[in-house]
């Protein structure tokens, strides 16, 4: 996306011209600094990817492709999928909202798994979660994107080999909870298997406690003390 740090080759108000409005954008991969070394000022030399001046280019050039749809779009919501701690100056009160892939959920796609039924919690995707086993890089045709919703099914939740976790639900708080759940899902199953060989809930037992943990409905309600607690621990979220 950098041409010069700092500048986009491509604007958003050329390549959208025919839309009118947005409510919300949502970034991918938003990074404190490029994940490689190479030629980022077009001046036929690698530069590397910890040079600070290139760093702060590549977080400029973020918040330049942000600006561009505000431009359009003034009541915008930028939402992020982060892979950096926001604390650079240039992404400072820049976002509205974001997300980080999770660490366990990350860590356990790797091994090419569902998760086994070892806790109540863990439960709620018992029979009700899928694997994407064909991961081929970073998702760059729509092609993709209809092999990951075959292996996500009728299920609220899918593992994406070596790269994390996607939940959905009936409603925003629902999906979110599943994805909560199931990273500590992730986590809780790795320190089992680290400590020994954990012991599965059997299958009418895990079956049973998914229908009571896991419908819809426990998604949305078991969401809402969370909500609360950002809420009361961030009074300025929606200001």
């Amino acid at each position: 996306m950098l041409n010069r740090p700092g500048t986009l080759r491509r604007w958003p108000h050329v390549c959208f011209a025919g839309i009118t409005g947005w409510d919300y954008l949502f970034v991918d991969n938003v990074f404190g600094k490029p994940r490689v070394d190479a030629d980022w000022q077009q001046i036929h030399t690698n530069q590397s990817q910890n040079d600070p001046t290139i760093q702060t280019a590549t977080r400029q050039g973020y918040v330049d492709y942000w600006t561009a749809f505000r431009s359009k779009a003034p009541n915008i919501q930028v939402m992020g999928n982060n892979d950096s701690d926001l604390t650079s100056p240039e992404f400072n009160q820049q976002m509205e909202g974001s997300f980080i892939e999770c660490l366990y959920g990350k860590s356990w796609s790797t091994l090419g798994r569902l998760l086994d039924p070892l806790t109540q919690d863990a439960c709620a995707f018992y029979g009700d979660h899928g694997l994407f086993d064909d991961y081929t890089g970073v998702v760059l045709d729509t092609e993709e994107g209809k092999r990951i919703a075959h292996a996500l099914g009728e299920n609220k939740a899918v593992i994406l080999r070596n790269h994390g976790l996607l939940t959905v639900g009936h409603s925003v708080e629902e999906a979110v909870w599943w994805y909560v759940t199931m990273e500590r899902s992730c986590q809780a199953q790795l320190l089992a298997e680290a400590a020994g060989t954990p012991i599965p809930i059997d299958h009418d037992v895990a079956t049973l406690t998914c229908s009571q943990v896991g419908a819809h409905v426990s998604g949305f309600a078991s969401f809402q003390p969370l909500y609360q607690k950002i809420t009361r621990e961030q009074p300025d979220l929606f200001e």
